[in-house]
């Protein structure tokens, strides 16, 4: 008498749907006890946690069990319409899809009883290049089951791993913009935005280059593909890198205070050597791409640099001290400076070829930044504050009382509305003239433009008063003696 099993072994196919069918009733009785005991259970609880966790987890369970069960019954069956590996690959990427997806829903209804939405956007990105992973590797082994060439399989290979390095390379430039966006700068948000088409278009290139090696072409076409390849990644690569390097300037323009060497009047300079460095880099590697030699290039222009360098010469001194002049900042905009040639003024413009003076009679004076490198510069603001003290020298006659003196030259200066009052005035008495007593009256002015009006106020002031005081303000006299007159002739002669 035969057995059950030994019954069933005849019989193959009977045997597999049985299996199958077995995993259906299995998978319908899990389905009843999550439906009548846990759901009831877990919603008597005070968390909506756990009724999330079983409304993602029971899908993923109940189809895992139908996958296995067509695993094992078309294992046993004679049944056949692929072969059972493509079979059981396409139910296992069914079954790690489910399960992948229901665990990153899990994590994103743990992230959102966080108090940020950082963390639910980073997992929002990363479901799509997960999901894409899995099929990519599914197609890897299913192409590998079909017994394809292996020109086919290396081609199918490359353009798989290109799609999914790039989905992921875009999943983290997202996710990086998005903690940019977070932070107080600008600056990290053009950084990412910047970096983010080069990048990916970089390894789109690499995988295309893979793709035509695999090909086995000819040399001449591997050569075209890359060297244009290359061509199109520097192009793209510059054009980030002198965006990126824009924006780092922009904001460092901004806090001039503490870069003095980048302000906005040095942008265009700076801009102009960021985009000579990124473009003349981009050449370079272009060049080198194509095997093209560039030592003749470069000495070429070596030569031409040395002739323009000499019939520009002025014009490069005058540029490098515009630069040395912002940098190390002798004077800036608004100071009032002298000159050992005679000039005095407020500098109105810092350029890079000259500096701008405007002076007391409102004349604009342009002198050579070469000129302004090499001249003795008297910066009147160039002190802790823009305070200036101002002197006028008086002198009294000898006999005059110096107490009386000091007394009315004091008043003077604290009467005066040109003097700040943050400093009190001073008086001294300087020295004994040849005809004068030499005292000094010295106060504090608000700013340098003030020194011409105050002088006029203080010396009004002093001789008006020194009148009504009745105090003398002596003038070099000298006496003239003769000794004898000379002999007058009877004649005349």
């Amino acid at each position: 008498m035969e057995t059950v099993q030994q019954w069933f072994e005849q019989r193959p196919n009977l045997y597999g749907l049985t299996i199958v069918l077995g995993f259906v009733v299995a998978a319908v009785a899990i389905e009843l006890l999550i439906r009548k005991v846990i759901i009831k259970a877990v919603k008597n609880t005070e968390s909506d946690l756990d009724d999330e966790l079983l409304a993602r987890f029971r899908v993923p369970v109940i189809l895992s069990l139908g996958c296995v069960g067509l695993h094992f019954g078309l294992k046993v069956s004679t049944f056949r319409l692929v072969g059972p590996d493509l079979i059981d690959i396409v139910l296992i990427t069914l079954a790690v899809a489910l399960w992948s997806d229901a665990v990153i829903r899990v994590i994103s209804a743990f992230a959102q009883r966080t108090g940020t939405e950082l963390d639910d956007e980073i997992i929002d990105r990363l479901r799509r290049p997960v999901a894409a992973t899995v099929v990519f590797v599914a197609a890897h082994y299913f192409a590998r089951a079909l017994s394809l060439t292996i020109l086919v399989s290396r081609v199918t290979d490359a353009v798989l791993v290109t799609l999914g390095v790039a989905l992921w390379i875009d999943a983290f430039t997202k996710i990086a913009r998005s903690i940019a966006k977070r932070t107080k700068t600008d600056l990290d948000d053009e950084i990412v935005d910047r970096i983010r088409k080069p990048l990916a278009a970089t390894v789109i290139f690499v995988g295309v280059r893979v793709v035509v090696g695999t090909l086995e072409l000819s040399e001449s076409v591997i050569f075209i593909v890359t060297g244009v390849l290359v061509t199109l990644a520097m192009m793209l690569w510059a054009q980030a890198a002198i965006g990126i390097g824009t924006a780092i300037l922009n904001v460092l323009s901004t806090k001039a205070s503490k870069h003095k060497l980048v302000q906005p009047k040095t942008l265009p300079l700076f801009d102009i050597v960021l985009k000579t460095i990124a473009y003349g880099g981009a050449a370079y590697g272009v060049l080198l791409a194509w095997n093209i030699n560039v030592t003749a290039w470069l000495a070429s222009a070596g030569i031409v640099g040395i002739a323009v360098g000499f019939a520009a010469k002025d014009t490069l001194a005058n540029l490098f001290a515009g630069i040395f002049i912002i940098a190390d900042t002798p004077y800036k905009l608004g100071d009032f400076i002298n000159l050992d040639s005679g000039e005095r003024g407020r500098v109105t413009d810092i350029g890079i070829r000259s500096t701008r003076l405007l002076t007391r009679d409102d004349i604009e004076v342009i002198i050579p930044n070469a000129q302004m490198g090499n001249a003795k510069i008297v910066n009147e603001t160039g002190g802790p504050h823009e305070l200036e003290r101002v002197r006028v020298n008086i002198g009294v006659a000898y006999g005059s009382d110096i107490d009386k003196v000091r007394e009315v030259l004091m008043e003077i200066g604290l009467n005066s509305k040109y003097l700040t009052k943050a400093f009190e005035p001073r008086v001294r008495f300087r020295a004994f003239g040849d005809s004068s007593l030499n005292f000094q009256l010295m106060g504090w002015i608000d700013e340098p433009v003030l020194r011409g009006r105050a002088l006029d106020e203080l010396n009004t002031a002093v001789y008006k008063r020194f009148n009504a005081e009745g105090i003398v303000i002596p003038f070099p006299q000298s006496d003239v003696w003769v000794k004898e007159l000379p002999h007058r002739s009877d004649d005349g002669e």
